[in-house]
């Protein structure tokens, strides 16, 4: 595996905390029996922390996978079934309620709202009183009709995982099934479990911090950095409320699940297109008994979550075919999606993509004109300056060559392609004879890519036509 925290990616991770006014994060990389981690910026400010992998941060929404995991492991142990119907899982139409399964509640098709404006109100500060009051809500949309994200479902089914493993309250439940068997000593149920532990073992817990131009209550010119009380978050112990570090044991140790229940991957719901949450990945894909989506990236399936509340972010991603996953922890608001870009420039750094695409580049004249001599030895038939003129064809309209080098031996040109939604600038080297190896970005990234390119002499002895290859591969 090549190294993961390069210096690039060094500074992309400090580009985006300032860009985005976060105060620090926290990485785990996992590639078969290798584990990497790194913090980055501060835990808090005042006075000033800085980050570790032992820095513990709110895993918030990640909670779900591991409840998931959980009852993957009490599955496979006990013996019971996926489809089973905890009565407290339905809601006031009788009809319904006979239906709703564990595995509707987790997907999450069970056609609850989200509520989430309703938490704290009225004996809704727990999770069973979140469990009681929904019995009092109508269905949002009918049974296994429709993927609803939210947190209510699986608030539902972490009391039925209370309720059949008979521990009380969720942290120890998830203790005995979970974290326990898999050595998961840094991981806690919620801020006084996380607390009371710091007390005796000296590590940090991770302020979380708001910019106020965000929040709508500064200008651009006042706007500053908010800090925020910690919360419990009890309420949503099922949904969104543990605490966690990065470290290798809590981290590799949860997704190493995936090996004991193979049934929990397969693909239970459609998530349907969410915009810019989606990206980068090529596939909206479906929902499955993880608590996770998989798309696809370069081949690979991947299982992704993300966690968010005011102040904090998470983000997971497995990909159980090549034993890889990263995950992030971060102190700052909306930093589930902000810097979702970082993990999967871990992803493209196991999968040597960044490698694999600067070998095509540099390799190009091997793979696209085998057996060419390193230098010419075939002149071009005519001076280079004559080579450069305009270039029309109906589908991709005029391309202006220019002449940049006017030595015939080692002669280039320059292609461009304006006025168009991506303008193109492509160099043209001499191969031999008329043939030339154009290089150009692809659209405006970095990245460069390869094409060949054929000059021809009409009868006339002048310059006829140029052939090119537009689009590669």
């Amino acid at each position: 595996m090549l190294p993961p925290f390069t210096q690039r990616f060094d500074d992309q991770v400090e580009q985006d905390l300032a860009r985005w006014h976060v105060r620090g994060a926290s990485f785990a990389v996992v590639n078969g029996d290798e584990v990497h981690t790194k913090g980055y910026g501060f835990a808090r400010l005042d006075p000033q922390k800085v980050v570790g992998p032992d820095t513990l941060f709110y895993a918030v929404s990640t909670t779900k996978a591991h409840l998931c995991a959980a009852w993957a492991f009490y599955i496979n142990q006990m013996q019971t079934s996926r489809s089973s119907k905890p009565e407290f899982l339905g809601t006031r139409h009788s009809r319904i309620s006979s239906r709703v399964t564990l595995e509707d509640a987790v997907s999450p098709r069970t056609g609850v709202s989200p509520q989430d404006t309703s938490y704290g109100y009225n004996g809704t500060s727990t999770t069973w009183g979140v469990t009681r009051k929904r019995r009092h809500s109508p269905l949002h949309t009918p049974l296994r009709s429709h993927f609803g994200y939210s947190n209510t479902p699986f608030i539902l089914a972490s009391c039925a995982l209370e309720a059949v493993v008979a521990v009380e309250p969720l942290a120890q439940c998830l203790g005995e099934v979970l974290w326990d068997p898999l050595g998961m000593t840094q991981t806690y149920g919620g801020y006084y479990e996380a607390a009371k532990a710091l007390s005796d073992r000296g590590q940090a817990l991770a302020k979380s911090y708001t910019w106020s131009q965000l929040l709508l209550d500064g200008s651009a010119e006042t706007s500053h950095l908010v800090e925020e009380p910690h919360q419990e978050n009890e309420e949503v112990a099922g949904a969104g409320y543990i605490i966690s570090t990065v470290l290798a044991r809590s981290f590799y140790y949860w997704t190493s699940y995936t090996t004991v229940v193979d049934e929990v991957w397969r693909p239970r719901s459609i998530a349907p297109a969410g915009g810019d949450d989606y990206l980068p990945f090529d596939l909206y894909g479906c929902t499955d008994l993880a608590g996770t989506c998989p798309p696809t990236w370069d081949d690979t399936k991947v299982y992704w979550h993300t966690g968010g509340v005011t102040d904090a972010g998470s983000y997971i991603l497995l990909c159980p075919t090549i034993r890889f996953g990263v995950a992030y922890f971060a102190n700052g608001q909306d930093t589930s999606s902000k810097i979702r870009g970082l993990a999967m420039e871990l992803l493209d750094i196991a999968l040597c993509i960044q490698q694999t695409l600067a070998e095509q580049y540099y390799t190009a004249l091997e793979r696209l004109y085998p057996g060419a001599p390193g230098k010419p030895t075939v002149p071009l038939a005519l001076p280079v300056a004559a080579y450069a003129g305009a270039y029309h064809n109906v589908g991709y309209g005029t391309l202006m060559i220019t002449a940049t080098k006017h030595n015939d031996e080692g002669g280039a040109l320059e292609a461009k392609l304006s006025e168009r939604s991506w303008k193109v600038a492509m160099c043209l080297t001499r191969v031999n004879g008329e043939h030339w190896l154009g290089t150009r970005p692809y659209m405006n990234s970095p990245r460069k890519i390869a094409i060949k390119a054929r000059s021809e002499i009409g009868a006339d002895g002048k310059i006829e036509s140029f052939h090119m290859v537009m689009e590669p591969g």
